[in-house]
């Protein structure tokens, strides 16, 4: 006899949350993940042009209404995010230290702030954008 949806669920969870050491020793395992990901490319991209054509990011989207991805966020979401930001920290700030290091260049020669609305303050936020862009693109 199959088992109903909340004994597989239930089955599922238990199962899951007792495979973390065979998650960890997985990753131990791996030799290679940044070659093994980077011969995917092609496969990724076409992927991912396929999934555009056939609309399925809208179709997962509709799949989840709006109050069970709230639930979800707030239930695991909120557990995890004080661990997740102790463990990037490192990453966020090697991340960081270009943006700020492009925004005090860019701020030595950003045209002098105006009144509030004033179309100068615009020309200066377009400076800014300007350079961050071509951080991010590799222009800098």
């Amino acid at each position: 006899m199959v088992m109903n949806s909340s004994e597989a669920g239930a089955k599922w969870a238990r199962r899951a949350q007792g495979a973390s050491p065979d998650y960890s020793s997985g990753i131990a395992r791996a030799a290679d993940w940044q070659g093994a990901t980077l011969r995917g490319n092609e496969n990724y991209k076409a992927g991912v042009s396929q999934a555009a054509a056939e609309d399925r990011f809208a179709k997962g989207v509709q799949k989840v209404s709006s109050a069970a991805w709230k639930e979800a966020a707030q239930t695991k979401g909120t557990e995890r995010w004080a661990r997740g930001v102790s463990a990037s920290q490192n990453k966020y700030i090697a991340a960081i230290g270009p943006v700020l290091g492009a925004i005090s260049v860019a701020e030595s020669s950003a045209p002098a702030r105006g009144p509030r609305g004033s179309g100068q303050n615009y020309q200066r936020s377009q400076h800014f954008g300007e350079r961050l862009h071509k951080l991010r693109t590799g222009g800098v």
